[in-house]
């Protein structure tokens, strides 16, 4: 089969913006993408957004609405079921994650989280507690925006500098101590598609609901060292024992255990809905129109 012409090869970040990088624990590379790359990431983003829901495939979760309603919040696990988004991720974006791990990357876990208007935000978290049952000791993801990220829909934001306290102080329900936040100086992530975030599982972060009349789309792709192992297939088997997608979620169990490790800080509904595992989800149709038609007129 012939080479994809957007797979890339070799050294992607300067030597300022690793030594950045393991300053901070954290670093914004603008235009990361080309506009043909920016272009796939987008149309992939629509493409995952409508994938159903499949048991034994791609996991996808929802939010309850203040009025009742179920929508879609997260897809995870759905990078082997489209590819020509793979091909664009493990080409120079593996690259750029070696570069700041100093060896080859592999990659760990992916998820997308939508965050359409009026979408809860993502509290104050670190995501290392969230790999405890994993033996890797250096884990770095990649945020790449689908939409423009800005103030207003509920960008990410970050503390620099703090990736190398380990675990902090945290609140009952696994966020970062309120009084230790407000110490905290944070940092706006204003991002648009061809831009990419890394940072460290330990680099504190969280984002705001979102008050726009857009959507918030973005992947964060997660990775570790390839000498620590290839640790997903066991990462996304544990998931769906503990915390599966509603699809595969058994009726009447409850999975708020599970939540505590494989739902921190996130708006995800716990349980299995009344409604059925493939109920309706209202919007999903309609805003992935909206979102291809405002990626062209921001383009």
């Amino acid at each position: 089969m012939a080479e994809n012409p957007l797979k890339a090869g070799g050294r992607q970040l300067s030597a300022d913006e690793i030594a950045a990088y393991h300053r901070d624990g954290m670093l914004v590379v603008r235009n990361f993408f080309s506009k043909e790359e920016e272009a796939v990431v987008v149309r992939a983003t629509n493409d995952i957004q409508n994938f159903p829901e499949e048991k034994g495939k791609q996991m996808i979760y929802f939010e309850t609405t203040p009025s009742g309603e179920r929508r879609l919040c997260r897809t995870e696990n759905y990078i082997p079921y489209h590819s020509e988004l793979k091909a664009l991720f493990e080409g120079k974006l593996v690259d750029a994650v070696a570069d700041l791990l100093g060896e080859p990357a592999v990659l760990f876990k992916e998820k997308i989280n939508y965050k359409f208007p009026g979408a809860k935000g993502f509290g104050a978290h670190q995501d290392s507690p969230a790999y405890k049952e994993f033996p890797q000791k250096t884990i770095l993801t990649a945020m790449v925006s689908a939409d423009p990220s800005t103030i207003e829909n509920g960008c990410l934001e970050m503390v620099r500098g703090k990736h190398t306290e380990g675990i902090v102080a945290q609140n009952d329900d696994g966020t970062i101590s309120t009084s230790l936040c407000e110490t905290y100086k944070w940092e706006s992530l204003l991002l648009g598609p061809a831009d990419v975030a890394f940072f460290s599982a330990d680099t504190p972060h969280r984002s705001g609901p979102n008050a726009s009349q857009g959507s918030r789309r973005a992947h964060f792709l997660t990775f570790n060292p390839a000498s620590e192992g290839q640790h997903r297939d066991g990462y996304y088997a544990e998931k769906r024992k503990k915390f599966p997608p509603p699809v595969e979620m058994e009726p009447g169990k409850d999975y708020s255990e599970g939540a505590k490790i494989y739902n921190l800080a996130n708006p995800i509904s716990v349980n299995r809905p009344d409604s059925g595992a493939d109920a309706a989800r209202p919007g999903v149709a309609a805003a992935a129109t909206s979102n291809s038609l405002a990626a062209v007129s921001a383009s």
